[in-house]
């Protein structure tokens, strides 16, 4: 576009004319002064460009990522004609505890240290040149890995009778378990040397009692354990030495109509004609055998983190229908519009699906299972992965002469299963002798435009291209038209 101004007079004291009082990136371009006299004229062409915040980093990807360390890199968006001084990397720690990371100069990725095990981080990029600081980049979420557990868990021994003992112990702070317990190691022995340790696994990270039976009566024992996770086990405890009581003569009953998986306190008395003794102290403390989960998990909730991966979470399977210790989930997730179940076994309420199609509904359904087996399978959830940008061109079908500086464009939409999104617009691209002359947003659903402001008697070659808020798709393959002054118009 061309602008001109006119000084009629101009007075040699003068040394320089303000024509623009305040700028914006649109004042960018080539500037001509042009001075005539009597004599004749003389010019000067001068180039301006408008400097500003840059944009935004783009694509963020995490490349790898271990128990302590996330290694990320992203894409440079427009630097706003300026040398970009550096980028600063914000991390919160599960919404947490922002920190920022600042990484000098034009490097466009960073490595993120001193990070914590099992822990979500939220991560966010920003650019800097001389004029300021760009916006945010889109979040990317990143799970640190596991590591094993730093300490064994803080426990104690109680005496039941004769042959049998509770041992009972408190869970680990999130610091010491570096990821999900899933169980504990118990271990125990006479204080014999000669004697061999018995080893009992106990699953279920949640799980704070176990009761050891069939011991030796009066007779001392000594106790160690550790909590292990998927990386492996803790450090062993120190141990806690505990006596068996003396025997007594017992009577035996059977109790019926329990509740699956249930912790009982169990005190027993005896009567004679005259009344009732007291009650036997302490209770004896046992549990009922593990069943399936009578219940899927409540709360089951779903988001998409990008175009190809979706974060699923979800609550508890409620107490009373557990039957036992849950030792793991499994997400099942297919296509809504068809194709084979596929699953996903994890040992913490959260799952990431990764590897999905773009753009696409996705019907997921989440079930826990102990030891006995799994249980039913929640109410489905429908969640969509991200948009993208389109992967295929509209078809253009017509490129047509209107006029001496005009020329009509028609075209067919993408296909569905290309378009990744919501079409928001058309990129109309102009060509001249194989150099881009200009180009035309044209919003969606158009499936045609008129191109005015061509020259005479030229050759255009023309492309388009389809948008979703993801970006540019694509150009399609070129179709050619010729401008004619006045004679009749020409299709190709």
């Amino acid at each position: 576009m061309t602008h001109k101004l006119l000084f009629p007079r101009y007075n040699e004291n003068q040394v320089q004319l303000s024509i623009i009082n305040t700028t914006a990136s649109e004042d960018a371009g080539n500037y001509t002064c042009l001075v005539i006299n009597d004599v004749g004229n003389s010019s000067d062409t001068t180039s301006i460009v408008i400097q500003v915040v840059p944009d935004p980093p783009f694509n963020v990807t995490v490349d790898s990522k271990s128990s302590r360390v996330v290694n990320i890199s992203w894409m440079a968006g427009f630097d706003g004609n300026s040398v970009i001084l550096d980028y600063t990397v914000k991390i919160s720690e599960d919404n947490q505890n922002l920190t920022d990371v600042v990484c000098q100069g034009s490097l466009t990725s960073a490595s993120l240290v001193n990070l914590f095990p099992s822990t979500t981080y939220n991560i966010r990029v920003f650019a800097r040149n001389l004029i300021g600081k760009s916006t945010g980049s889109s979040v990317v979420n990143a799970i640190t890995d596991e590591e094993v557990p730093s300490a064994a868990p803080t426990f104690n021994v109680t005496v039941v009778n004769s042959t049998a003992v509770i041992v009972s112990w408190q869970m680990l702070t999130k610091e010491q378990a570096r990821g999900a317990i899933l169980g504990y190691y118990l271990s125990y022995k006479t204080e014999l040397d000669n004697d061999v340790w018995v080893n009992r696994t106990v699953d279920g990270g949640n799980i704070t009692s176990y009761l050891v039976t069939s011991l030796k009566k009066f007779t001392s024992y000594k106790f160690v354990m550790q909590a292990f996770n998927s990386k492996g086990a803790s450090p062993q405890s120190a141990a806690v030495v505990k006596k068996t009581d003396q025997d007594i003569d017992a009577l035996q009953a059977n109790l019926t109509g329990l509740v699956k998986n249930q912790d009982y306190r169990i005190r027993v008395l005896a009567s004679t004609i005259k009344g009732d003794g007291n009650y036997s102290d302490p209770p004896l403390i046992d549990q009922t055998n593990q069943d399936k989960p009578g219940a899927a998990p409540e709360n089951l909730k779903g988001r998409n983190l990008t175009s190809t991966s979706i974060l699923v979470t979800w609550g508890e399977v409620p107490a009373d229908k557990q039957h036992g210790h849950i030792r793991h989930y499994t997400v099942i997730y297919k296509k809504v519009s068809g194709g084979p179940d596929k699953t996903k076994i994890v040992t913490i309420k959260r799952a990431e699906l990764e590897g999905l199609d773009k753009f696409s509904e996705y019907n997921i359904r989440v079930l826990a299972a102990t030891i006995k087996g799994d249980g039913p399978p929640s109410d489905p959830i429908v969640v969509s992965t991200d948009e993208d940008k389109p992967s295929a061109a509209p078809s253009l079908t017509v490129v047509k002469t209107l006029n001496s500086t005009s020329i009509q464009v028609e075209w067919e939409p993408v296909p569905p299963q290309n378009r990744l999104g919501h079409i928001t617009k058309y990129v109309i691209i102009i060509y001249t002798d194989g150099i881009e002359e200009r180009k035309m947003d044209v919003p969606a659903p158009a499936s045609k435009a008129i191109v005015n402001g061509l020259k005479q008697s030229t050759t255009y070659t023309v492309k388009i291209l389809a948008a979703t808020v993801k970006g540019n798709g694509p150009p399609s393959d070129p179709k050619t038209a010729t401008t004619k002054g006045e004679e009749n118009t020409k299709t190709v």
